[in-house]
């Protein structure tokens, strides 16, 4: 049955459908073999609706309005350039500079394709008149913007903890770690990158120049404190860290840099709703799943979402989202 749905998924995926439908269609096509018929088809419809159902995805859409308004204001821009001072003299420095930068804005918003945006538009021209080949910039900014799907806030890890039924809070924490250790691995290689290829260095700033910047990007840098030293001093739980942080942002870029004006918040709800939309769609077709037990028919039987077609579900999910998300980056 796997090999099934998984080749469904392929040759659908081949033809040009969007991800939504050979999800949707490889639940129906799960639960059609799993039980002979659609005579339960109630308890498939259930089962996609309480995939949306948890109110731990409120969060999602927080962080992604909360992400979009910091691309379009001046927060990125400021973390760049206090990384820049600080490490663009090294070896590899600029190379560094955008690993570390992908990482910083990761924390701050959250989202990949943000975190690609954010600092892959103005860093890459950078990069490429420094001396730094094409596919090695496409793939520094590529993998070093998915450090943010491991650390906090990850939407990513807001989706796992709802579908394992595992603490948010637990898996915010344990992704900081690998990411900073990714991080650690990815600069190491750019220095040595630099070093064989004989990349020229940037000019070393002052440490008055580095004041400044650092001056100009505390604001920014206050969103990891408030998430995750608002989740875990006990002042707020996940979701509503994602509202403080929508605020913050609101704040920031609107009020304090006036970087925004008002007409255009409306612009940036559509962009939240629309990604919502298809991320929602993504977690619904992806969560209905087969009984535990193969030919097992009680209606009363609880549905688990670990059986095999929702483990092939979550599986397929993720790598959809890696290889979607890949391509718009390059495309873009």
């Amino acid at each position: 049955m796997t090999a099934t749905i998984i080749t469904l998924m392929i040759v659908l995926l081949l033809l040009g459908f969007p991800m939504m439908i050979p999800l949707m269609t490889a639940a129906f096509v799960g639960f059609f073999m799993s039980f002979g018929g659609l005579g339960q088809m109630e308890t498939l419809i259930q089962q996609m609706m309480r995939g949306i159902s948890p109110t731990a995805l409120i969060a999602v859409p927080m962080f992604i309005l909360a992400a979009d308004i910091m691309t379009r204001g001046q927060s990125a821009n400021r973390l760049i350039d206090m990384v820049m001072t600080f490490v663009g003299h090294i070896k590899g420095g600029l190379a560094v500079s955008t690993a570390v930068s992908c990482t910083l804005f990761g924390a701050v918003s959250g989202s990949t394709q943000a975190t690609v945006v954010a600092v892959g538009s103005p860093l890459r021209p950078r990069m490429l008149k420094a001396g730094y080949k094409d596919p090695f910039t496409l793939a520094l900014i590529i993998n070093s913007s998915d450090i943010a799907f491991l650390i906090p806030p990850s939407s990513g890890m807001i989706i796992y903890g709802v579908v394992s039924q595992t603490s948010i809070a637990e898996l915010f924490i344990a992704g900081i770690g690998p990411g900073l250790l990714i991080l650690a691995m990815f600069s190491a290689y750019c220095i040595i990158y630099a070093i064989v290829n004989k990349v020229p260095t940037e000019p070393k700033a002052s440490w008055k120049e580095r004041a400044v910047a650092v001056q100009k990007a505390l604001w920014p840098l206050g969103f990891p404190v408030l998430i995750v030293g608002g989740i875990y001093g006990g002042v707020f739980s996940p979701t509503e860290a994602a509202a403080a942080c929508v605020l913050y942002a609101f704040l920031l870029e609107f009020v304090i840099f006036r970087s925004l004006k008002l007409p255009s918040a409306s612009s940036r709800l559509c962009t939240m709703v629309t990604k919502t939309t298809t991320i929602r769609s993504f977690r619904q077709a992806a969560y209905p799943t087969v009984l535990d037990r193969v030919g097992h028919t009680d209606p009363s039987y609880h549905l688990q979402p670990c059986g095999e077609s929702g483990i092939v579900g979550n599986i397929v999910l993720g790598g959809a989202r890696k290889v979607r998300n890949f391509t718009k980056r390059v495309v873009a």
